[in-house]
Parts: C-alpha cells; structure tokens; sequence
C-alpha cells in the first residue's frame, strides 16, 4: 500500500542547517557570478597586449545570446539566479566584444607584415606574451 500523505522530494532535504533547494539557489548564484566574471581574464589580456586577434568573435556571439536566452529566461519565471548571473555574463560579454573590435589587428596590416617578409608568429619574440594568470 502507497503513502499518499508523504511524498519524496530532494529539495525537503536539510543540508548544513538548510533546505537543499537553498543551498542550491547560492551555490548555482555564487557559481555564475564565477563564471560570468571569467573572460575579464581575457579582456585583461587584450587591454595588456593591445591585439584581441585571437579572440573568436562567433564565440563570443554565441555565448551572448545565451546570456540574453537565459536572462529573458530568469524574467519570464522569476529567477533571481538566472536574472543575475546572466546579466552579470552579457555586460562582461558585450564588453568583451567591444574590446575585441577596438583591438583587432586590421587584415591589411596582417598583408603588409607577411610583404615584409615577417609573419605575425614572428612579429614578437614569445617572452613578451604576458600571463594571464600573473
């Protein structure tokens, strides 16, 4: 005989003093904001070096229409976790872009060096290529 009155459900599960379906909500918040914050690391590095060449600009527009997706997502259900993680990546994002069209390097340019006998390989000597980590 089936309980009816008694239903399982892993969000009625405690964990540390608290519901899983809350720890969840901050973790997966935490998380995004993480996440939403990573590619700083590459505008970092376009504004050190000057060159955002080899940043795929298709990416970056996949992944912001993701962030809008998912925002407009947050919105129409009321997902504060959503609402702000992806907010947070399509403004990192956006800024991204805009960077990576001020700081392309200009195909004509690309032309002149490999005239002059320099590839871009070997325009810069691989010891100034800064960390990105540092």
């Amino acid at each position: 005989m089936a309980h009816t009155d008694a239903c399982f459900s892993p969000c009625s599960l405690h964990f540390l003093g608290g519901s899983v379906s809350t720890f969840l909500t901050v973790a997966t918040t935490v998380w995004g904001l993480v996440m939403a914050l990573a590619p700083v690391l590459q505008i970092r590095l376009i504004l050190q070096t000057r060159d955002s060449s080899q940043v795929s600009l298709s990416w970056m527009f996949i992944l912001l229409i993701g962030y809008i997706l998912w925002f407009a997502y947050g919105i129409a259900f009321d997902t504060t976790p959503l609402i702000i993680a992806n907010s947070v990546s399509a403004i990192v994002g956006l800024t991204l872009i805009v960077l990576v069209f001020k700081y392309r390097t200009p195909e004509l340019a690309k032309v002149a060096q490999k005239d002059d006998g320099m590839s871009a390989s070997t325009s810069a000597p691989a010891s100034t290529t800064p960390n990105i980590l540092a």
